[in-house]
């Protein structure tokens, strides 16, 4: 559901509050979208869960459900064994080699995620010539085994996000 009048004061309310207390980078609400039956509220309460993990992860004071973007779609299955087992292989395969060969790929694949699949910006926060920064991301498609240049980017972000989302959840 979409938000209502009344529900943006209740959220600019609370920013004014977390700025008051100067709290932002430790404090993190999550809003649930607005449910008017009763029956609804386990989804209200795994939404406010949801968009808190999300705000932990981001860091950001306050963050509805309803701008939840990917993640609402990332949290719920996170812990899936599939999803789990398929994630470790690949973490675990790109870990193994930057411990062998000190090429700090999971790094480049995080930056390079974080810069929105930007070479030259993930060049310039790491301090490498923009070529390493592509032998680097060539090397990561290949180990985890991507073949498809178009699906790389989707994929290594995916990593990258979900790595995000289950260190906040382990922290919890």
């Amino acid at each position: 559901m979409k938000a209502e009048a009344g529900d943006q004061s209740v959220f600019q309310c609370a920013e004014k509050i977390l700025s008051a207390l100067a709290m932002r980078k430790k404090l993190f609400i999550g809003f649930s979208d607005v449910h008017h039956k009763h029956n609804e509220f386990s989804f209200a309460l795994k939404e406010s869960m949801y968009a808190n993990i999300s705000a932990s992860v981001d860091r950001e004071a306050v963050l509805r459900y309803c701008d939840l973007g990917m993640d609402s779609l990332l949290i719920p299955i996170c812990n899936h064994s599939w999803i789990r087992t398929v994630y470790e292989g690949e973490v675990d395969k790109l870990n193994k080699y930057d411990r062998k060969h000190n090429a700090r790929l999971f790094e480049t694949l995080m930056t390079y995620a974080e810069s929105e699949g930007s070479i030259s910006l993930t060049a310039a926060k790491m301090l490498q010539h923009e070529n390493t920064i592509r032998h680097r991301l060539e090397r990561i498609r290949s180990i985890i085994g991507t073949d498809k240049p178009e699906d790389a980017y989707v994929h290594m972000y995916l990593l990258a996000r979900l790595y995000k989302i289950l260190q906040v959840m382990i922290n919890l």
